[in-house]
């Protein structure tokens, strides 16, 4: 199954879902911070969560049960290998370079290691591309 991208409110409304699992309507109106929104809204997202494939239910007697097909984990992989794809060129190298660059990750021995390979790929950039003597155009 092919996963879509959330919109914030139904990202907003999935982190709920994901703490609780399997839930009725009434569970997350309780689980909701303030202001919590009115039932019917929540069960418009929840219809739309299902269509997206993210949530399922059941019918108890009059009403739903609810349960998250998709995990939390699994979206997170998701999200970030689309950022690789739409904003790397689908390099996660370039990904992992860019976070350290940023101190998004502080991890000093993955640094020297993505300093010393950025460093070895521009001594090896354009080697063996032409002999010596020769014209490049």
């Amino acid at each position: 199954m092919k996963l879509k991208t959330l919109t914030p409110t139904e990202e907003s409304l999935m982190k709920i879902l994901w703490s609780l699992d399997v839930f009725y309507l009434k569970d997350v109106l309780c689980e909701h911070p303030e202001p919590k929104p009115h039932q019917n809204t929540i069960s418009t997202y929840l219809k739309l969560l299902s269509e997206k494939g993210f949530i399922d239910h059941t019918k108890e007697g009059r009403i739903f049960k609810y349960f998250v097909k998709i995990a939390h984990r699994d979206y997170k992989i998701f999200l970030i290998e689309k950022t690789i794809e739409q904003h790397f060129h689908e390099n996660s190298d370039e990904f992992v370079h860019f976070l350290l660059d940023q101190n998004i990750i502080r991890n000093p021995r993955l640094k020297e290691k993505s300093i010393n390979s950025k460093k070895k790929n521009k001594k090896t950039k354009g080697k063996g591309k032409r002999k010596k003597g020769k014209k490049a155009w």
